[in-house]
């Protein structure tokens, strides 16, 4: 097993822990995972799959994360630099929310939210593709079901990465859907527009 560390240093107030929650949006997420204490995925990079560990240690003032990378194969800077600037959009560790706290602090009930919830980041996916087949899934159905229906996806057409006993999964790159039958997907619980959909935007 190849290994990598670095950090990543950000400007506060921040905190991995309610930036993943949102992320995830629902404990049944198996692709954005997160054990109480780590954020964990799994991004491909040249059709390899590297298992990310993130961490926050400081303070929400004073944040600093992170990074283990691991995969089967040595990790290129190339892969890193990739990881990186990933991890930083999906998290949204650039993006300054001053203007915003500043007007909150203005209204008594979103000053008081974004007390409670001060070192959130507006999240984003790791891809304009993952975005759009999100979009699919949940669309007419409830969160819970869609984001079900996302972990089968994963888990059938995802890269596997097994560590310790207990594997993990990427979410599909178009590459890994475009040439499935449609019934295939469907068999996952998307319907057959669905199924139709998500192949189109594959391809």
């Amino acid at each position: 097993m190849y290994k990598k560390e670095f950090k990543i240093n950000l400007d506060g107030p921040f905190r991995l822990d309610l930036t993943v929650w949102t992320l995830r949006r629902r404990k049944s997420n198996a692709v954005d995972v997160w054990d109480n204490h780590r954020y964990i995925r799994i991004l491909t990079y040249n059709n390899t799959p590297i298992k990310i560990s993130v961490t926050q240690n400081d303070s929400p003032t004073n944040p600093q994360l992170e990074v283990l990378l691991e995969s089967d194969k040595e990790i290129s800077n190339q892969a890193q630099d990739f990881v990186q600037n990933t991890l930083k959009m999906m998290l949204g560790v650039e993006i300054n929310l001053d203007s915003f706290y500043s007007i909150a602090a203005k209204d008594k009930i979103l000053g008081s939210l974004t007390n409670q919830f001060l070192g959130v980041k507006p999240p984003r996916f790791a891809s304009i593709f993952e975005g759009l087949v999100n979009s699919v899934a949940c669309q007419q159905v409830s969160l819970d079901v869609g984001i079900l229906v996302l972990g089968r996806l994963s888990e059938k057409f995802g890269r596997k990465f097994q560590d310790k006993g207990q594997a993990f999964y990427s979410f599909p790159d178009p590459e890994d859907l475009v040439n499935i039958p449609g019934e295939d997907i469907k068999k996952l619980g998307f319907s057959y527009q669905k199924a139709r959909t998500i192949k189109e935007i594959a391809a």
